[in-house]
């Protein structure tokens, strides 16, 4: 039997010996014989090699003859098969007639002792044949090896139970099984790294066999070994475990959180996140979100799958137009670090342009400063305002400008105040700057106005109907104004009409008062339909008012009647009465 310890007794006449080799024992007792008709000695020759026994029996010829024809039978005590006697004659004597072979093989014998009897015979003898007793004690073998006879699984996930657990058996030294219980197996990894879960030892049963029963692996992913031990054994070693990823436990950036770009472009790395398992290995197919704040882009957005390496992202990102910071917020549910922001400053860009962004088309006093300044931008490709770029300003039609230059400010502002000449008239400011290595101008409109009233606008009374000959409700009102918009009083105001009987019962020439106001009631002309009025001071344009004139009601002193024909025949005939 595999894994055992074994012995041999035998016995022959009045000879005690002993063979040992390795850690078996043969021992042989020689039994009185039956015959005297030679002398016999047992010398063992053999020695235990494997599982089988063997040991050596000399047979002596005690006579002046020769012993022929020597046989061996075997007689059993119990189980058979386990022994074999062969003669060997090649170097035989007169005196050392052959040599007895006795191999006793464990094969799968259980534990105990066996027993044989051989008879040994020759033909001629004078003596009987003569019975060795063979005595075979199976006796198990330490344990010297660890050995696995259930491999574990092919492949395991990271920080899991393996799928199939090994079981490990322990050997002898002739590699058989050795049924010894309460030897403590440790297992430990092998090649690959990393760390064990579960138990990592177990305790063999009476078979001699350790069964592990929730053991795995946690590391980074890629193949892997087990290694397998106990007290004063061999160990061994598994096959290979390709560790796989675990389940998703952190979303991690997977590039630059933080970096920057001229507003209006694309960055050069576009935001990526990794989602990664307890040990960092990337997790394949989960889901994360991407949100990119308002006015920057990504392509694709929404929701993204991981890849193979574990990351997902879009494949680009770009910045909102206007400068300033932009966003890109990736999350992930239930995953540790969710989530994670990645932040990208728009830069303002080169100068790109020269615009006018306020102060154009101002009318002021000749000889006065403006009270409104002209303002300048020089912008980028985006329309961001560009910092620091200088600005010459100018006139045409007289007067200055002051100052002479000035830089453009934070939001790419630069300003100047117009102070007009003695002339009346249009004249303009410039601003210039250099732009992309260009000199750029752009022109701002000013009109110099005289002191005094420069115009005259309708206040209320306008559009109204009323009958013809009679006076309107609502009475016409105007404001005198100066150049520059401001209320003119002690101007006297003239209201005429060409409509035939239109008149102002409230005055033709009225004087405005300290709100510039001038109004006065008109009474509507004698015919009916469209009538107009105005109201003037001189040099600015009227003030037009216009109404409509309706029929009055009949009047009996101004009405005729006429028929035609002026007779008809009775029963029968028309005629028109006007």
């Amino acid at each position: 039997m595999l894994g055992l310890r074994s012995s041999l007794r035998f016995a022959a006449a009045g000879v005690l010996l002993v063979a040992a080799g390795c850690d078996d024992q043969a021992t042989f007792a020689a039994l009185p014989p039956t015959l005297a008709l030679s002398s016999t000695a047992v010398t063992p020759t053999g020695t235990i090699a494997g599982p089988p026994v063997t040991a050596s029996v000399t047979i002596i010829n005690g006579t002046d003859g020769n012993l022929e024809n020597l046989s061996a039978t075997i007689q059993y005590v119990g189980p058979t098969g386990w022994l074999t006697a062969t003669f060997d004659r090649t170097t035989a004597t007169r005196e050392q007639a052959a040599t007895l072979q006795l191999r006793a093989t464990p094969g799968s014998l259980g534990l105990g002792l066996y027993v044989a009897n051989v008879s040994v015979a020759a033909a001629g003898a004078g003596n009987g044949p003569i019975t060795i007793s063979v005595r075979f004690t199976v006796d198990p073998r330490p344990p010297a090896k660890v050995a696995i006879v259930t491999q574990p699984s092919t492949q395991g996930v990271n920080g899991t139970a393996l799928a199939r657990q090994p079981v490990v058996q322990l050997l002898n030294a002739i590699d058989e099984p050795a049924p010894k219980a309460g030897v403590v197996i440790t297992a430990a990894v092998g090649a690959g790294g990393g760390q064990l879960v579960g138990a990592s030892t177990a305790v063999t049963d009476a078979a001699g066999q350790a069964t592990f029963v929730d053991l795995g692996l946690v590391g980074l992913i890629g193949d892997k070994t087990l290694t397998f031990s106990g007290p004063n054994l061999t160990p061994v070693t598994s096959g290979p475990i390709t560790l796989t990823p675990g389940i998703a436990a952190r979303l991690e950036s997977a590039s630059a959180v933080a970096q920057s770009a001229d507003a209006g472009t694309a960055v050069t790395e576009a935001p990526r996140v990794r989602v990664v398992d307890q040990s960092g290995n990337g997790v394949v197919g989960f889901s994360v979100g991407f949100v990119a704040s308002a006015g920057s882009v990504i392509a694709p957005s929404g929701t993204l799958a991981t890849a193979t390496t574990g990351t997902a992202g879009p494949a680009t990102w770009t910045l909102n137009p206007v400068a300033g910071t932009n966003t890109v917020i990736a999350s992930a549910a239930g995953l540790a670090g969710s989530p994670v922001t990645f932040s990208a400053i728009g830069r303002v860009g080169p100068a790109a342009a020269l615009v006018k962004q306020s102060g154009d088309n101002l009318i002021g006093l000749v000889g006065t400063a403006l009270a409104t300044p002209h303002v300048a931008k020089v912008t980028d490709a985006q329309g961001n305002g560009v910092a620091g770029v200088t600005i010459a300003w100018a006139v045409t039609g007289g007067g200055s400008v002051a100052p002479a230059s000035s830089q453009t400010d934070a939001n790419g502002l630069a300003q100047a105040t117009r102070t007009l000449g003695a002339a009346a008239g249009p004249v303009t400011t410039t601003a210039t700057a250099t732009i992309a290595g260009v000199s750029t101008s752009v022109s701002f409109a000013v009109t110099a106005a005289l002191a005094g009233p420069a115009q005259i606008v309708k206040v209320s009374g306008d559009n109204q109907t009323g009958p013809v000959g009679g006076t309107l409700a609502n009475p016409l009102q105007v404001r005198v104004l100066d150049a520059v918009g401001v209320p003119q009083p002690n101007v006297t105001v003239t209201f005429t009409t060409p409509n035939a009987g239109g008149s102002f019962p409230g005055g033709a020439s009225i004087q405005t008062d300290a709100g510039g106001l001038a109004s006065t009631s008109w009474r509507l002309g004698t015919v009916a339909g469209a009538q107009s009025a105005q109201a003037a001071v001189g040099g600015p344009a009227p003030a037009v008012f216009t109404a409509t004139a309706t029929p009055g009601p009949v009047s009996a002193g101004q009405s005729t009647v006429a028929v035609n024909p002026s007779t008809i025949v009775a029963g029968g005939g028309t005629t028109t009465i006007k």
